[in-house]
């Protein structure tokens, strides 16, 4: 999982469950453009346990995006990683993209295998 803001690159390799990550991500896009207020938290570990914790709210046509990741010394506290702010076309364009690249990599892994 890689997050873009500005050319600077933050990555999350090995991601566990990616196919449900892109599933929430694909229906809190379809909310995107309710005009309520919503925040939601999702959860993200890698394949050794480190997790992280995707914040993302969104009111009136803008989202914002936030990444913590679990400190080391204090397990209860997160640092901020990544920070993220655009307009709800961005995000939803975003959210397509990276369901259609998961949906290409599943059908071509599909097909390497029959």
């Amino acid at each position: 999982m890689v997050f873009k803001r500005n050319g600077i690159l933050y990555r999350i390799n090995n991601l566990t469950k990616p196919r449900d990550f892109v599933w929430q991500m694909k229906d809190l896009s379809k909310v995107a453009n309710a005009g309520t207020k919503t925040v939601v938290y999702l959860e993200l570990y890698d394949h050794r346990g480190k997790c992280w914790v995707l914040e993302c709210e969104m009111l009136e046509g803008k989202v914002q995006l936030a990444v913590w990741f679990q400190n080391k010394t204090e397990l209860k506290h997160f640092d901020a990683r990544f920070s993220w702010q655009g307009s709800t076309a961005e995000f939803m364009s975003a959210v397509a993209a990276l369901n259609a690249a998961v949906d290409v990599q599943w059908f071509f892994g599909l097909r390497r295998k029959g």
